[in-house]
């Protein structure tokens, strides 16, 4: 939220891509999920007054595991053939969820370690070519966990 919609105490009107990024392990699930879990009440308390938010959590881990189960193979299963796979379901979710936001305000969180930056440029340019907020996108890409 810039400060225009801060101080008008109006939630914006475009969509906001969160891109969570860093090491396995250093705490993208944990929190993608309090924020999916928190978003409408911090927003809500923030602003001073109740408002809905939609939060979709789109993330890489469960979206792998989900294809590993589709092919029956065990969870300690890796192939790059997979691993591209997955990650394009990844992009692939969160594009539909961009070209179907009818609702306002919504958060679209994307978690993947996505530790090179080239990982990151497809949601740079889904944000330029839809209605999302790069701005947001940009300064949130740039909240990377270590």
């Amino acid at each position: 939220m810039d400060a225009a919609d801060r101080s008008t105490g109006e939630l914006p009107q475009k969509p906001l891509i969160l891109i969570l990024c860093g090491l396995p392990g250093s705490g993208k699930t944990s929190i993608a999920s309090s924020i999916t879990n928190n978003a409408t009440e911090l927003i809500s308390q923030s602003l001073h007054k109740q408002v809905s938010v939609t939060v979709k959590h789109i993330c890489f881990d469960n979206v792998y595991a989900e294809l590993l189960a589709h092919h029956k193979l065990d969870r300690g299963a890796w192939g790059p053939s997979l691993w591209h796979k997955a990650r394009a379901m990844c992009y692939d979710q969160t594009k539909n969820e961009v070209q179907s936001s009818k609702e306002t305000p919504k958060i679209i969180i994307v978690d993947d370690n996505m530790y090179y930056r080239s990982m990151r440029r497809p949601y740079y340019v889904l944000a330029a070519q839809s209605t999302f907020n790069l701005n947001n996108l940009i300064s949130f890409t740039r909240f990377c966990l270590a």
